[in-house]
């Protein structure tokens, strides 16, 4: 009845501000100014409408439900197609108070058909709505038409819904996906001594035949061989990925193995140069050496030094040979390899006690 809006609508007409309070006085007062020819209230009505459906998606479920009562067939169009667009998302509960046909016309209006969410969403409706008594075979086969793929949780439910109607399709994709509920396969396999029940629930029995069950053990079982092959074939790429990662392991061991024995031979090779190169006065690398008359090498500062302090005669420290300055000479070889030396490199400490850890 449109007598809810219509003191709002006698409002708008003396000239007072258009106040709508839902969606049911909404509906109603686009009827009104339909009947009466008042089209300024009907432009107001459906401002206010579009703004609700805008911000409210999940009303179009209420507005296609009060439009179907005035055959307001244009209210129902929108409201059906903003309900499929959003259906993922709008509450079961609103969605059970359609009419069957409306439902239909939701789910027809559904972008992603492929999607399971719609299977558990019509299955939901099914199990729950007060209407169920005006679902026909029509209207079945209608609502069964647009589902591409069915959920492991809604297989049961639409398989009933299949058998009860008939509808072989649709029986086929339950079976298939029933075969995937691990809880619907254990109830029809598990003894009642394991389970502390009964081996099946009455709905399984009383229901679903016993030709149905045994498909769904075959779908099953065929799944899990799939499966025991897929496993295995993964087991096997993954023993062979670990043979190579191991043979890789092994063989970069064995050359880092080679390289720290490289680096140490290097090391002992410059221990033992830098100790023949060594001033023996002041215990580092020789500094602009030179050679004294009897042969051996020293740092020019340490033989000055050496000769300005001495008390007696300045005497060679390694020999004891009289030591002179005019008797000494730069020794370039010395000089060169000492340079060499100090600009050669040596692998930092950091990089050697990787390499040790890693072969540790």
């Amino acid at each position: 009845s449109a007598r809810a809006a219509f003191p709002v609508f006698l409002d708008f007409v003396y000239g007072l501000d258009l106040e709508i309070k839902d969606v049911h006085t909404a509906v109603a007062l686009r009827w009104l100014c339909t009947y009466f020819g008042s089209k300024e209230c009907f432009d107001a009505t459906n401002e206010w409408i579009r703004e609700e459906l805008a911000s409210v998606p999940a009303s179009s479920v209420a507005f296609a439900r009060e439009a179907d009562l005035y055959k307001d067939e244009k209210m129902i169009a929108t409201a059906v197609n903003i309900c499929g667009e959003h259906l993922a998302s709008i509450n079961c509960l609103s969605i059970r108070s359609l009419s069957p046909k409306l439902f239909c016309q939701v789910v027809d209006s559904y972008i992603n058909k492929d999607d399971e969410c719609l299977s558990s969403i019509i299955a939901n409706y099914l199990e729950n709505t007060k209407h169920a008594k005006d679902i026909d075979t029509d209207i079945a086969q209608s609502l069964t038409t647009n589902i591409k793929s069915i959920s492991a949780e809604a297989s049961l439910s639409l398989l009933r819904f299949a058998l009860r109607y008939q509808l072989k399709d649709i029986e086929k994709l339950c079976v298939t996906a029933a075969s995937k509920n691990r809880h619907i396969i254990s109830n029809l396999v598990s003894p009642s001594h394991c389970l502390g029940k009964k081996r099946k629930s009455a709905a399984m029995e009383e229901e679903i035949p016993l030709e149905i069950q045994n498909e769904m053990l075959k779908a099953a079982l065929d799944l899990a061989d799939k499966e025991i092959t897929s496993l295995s074939s993964e087991l096997t790429q993954a023993k062979s990925t670990a043979s190579q990662t191991q043979f890789t392991l092994q063989h970069t061991k064995s050359r880092l193995q080679h390289t720290e024995s490289r680096l140490q031979r290097t090391e002992s090779r410059e221990k033992k140069m830098r100790g023949e190169l060594t001033c023996c006065i002041c215990k580092n690398l020789f500094k602009d050496p030179i050679a004294s008359a009897c042969g051996h090498v020293l740092c020019r500062h340490c033989a000055r030094t050496l000769i300005r302090n001495a008390s007696f005669v300045p005497r060679c420290p390694t020999c004891r040979a009289p030591l002179h300055l005019n008797d000494v000479v730069t020794c370039f070889p010395i000089k060169a390899v000492v340079d060499s030396l100090n600009e050669s490199y040596v692998a930092p400490p950091v990089i050697r006690g990787r390499i040790i850890g890693f072969l540790a």
